[in-house]
C-alpha cells in the first residue's frame, strides 16, 4: 500500500516538474525583455544628449603622421561622416526599440490599416444585408367568407 501511493505520488508530481521550467523560462525571458528594454532607453537618452550639442558636427577629428596624436579642430563646414554615422545609429535604434515594443513601422503600419479597411468592405459585401426591424414577417389574412366554409 505504502508503494503504491509513492508511485501515485510520483505521477503526481510529474507534470509539475514539466511545467516548473517553462515558467522559468518565460519569467527569465520576460525580465531579459525589461533589460534590454531599458537598455534601449539609456541609449536613446544618450542620442538625445549628444544632440544637444549645436557645435558637435562642426568638430573635426585629425592624426598628426608624425607622432601620432589625435586631435580635434572645430571649422565652418560639417563633419558630415560623424552626422551620418549618428542617422544611422538613431535609425538602428528606432527598429530595435520597435521591435522590443512590439510596434510595427510606419510603412507596415500604413499597409496594415488599409489591409483592415479592405477586409472590413469584403466582410459587409460578404454578410447578409440587414432586414428593417419593422418587418416581422407576419401575414395578416382577411377573415374567411362563412359563405364559402
Amino acid at each position: 500500500m505504502e508503494e503504491e501511493k509513492k508511485v501515485w505520488q510520483d505521477e503526481m508530481d510529474a507534470p509539475i516538474t514539466r511545467i516548473r521550467p517553462v515558467k522559468a523560462k518565460k519569467l527569465s525571458s520576460s525580465i531579459q525583455m525589461e533589460a534590454l528594454k531599458k537598455c534601449a532607453d539609456l541609449a536613446a537618452d544618450e542620442i538625445m544628449d549628444m544632440l544637444k550639442d549645436k557645435n558637435q558636427f562642426m568638430r573635426h577629428v585629425f592624426q598628426e603622421k608624425s607622432s601620432g596624436a589625435v586631435g580635434e579642430v572645430e571649422l565652418k563646414t560639417r563633419n558630415v561622416k560623424h552626422l551620418r554615422d549618428v542617422i544611422l545609429a538613431i535609425r538602428e535604434l528606432s527598429d530595435v526599440v520597435r521591435g522590443l515594443y512590439g510596434l510595427l513601422p510606419p510603412e507596415a503600419e500604413s499597409e496594415r490599416s488599409v489591409q483592415l479597411k479592405k477586409l472590413e468592405i469584403e466582410e459587409k459585401k460578404l454578410s447578409p444585408p440587414e432586414k428593417d426591424n419593422s418587418e416581422t414577417g407576419v401575414v395578416i389574412l382577411p377573415a374567411p367568407d362563412d359563405a364559402n366554409a
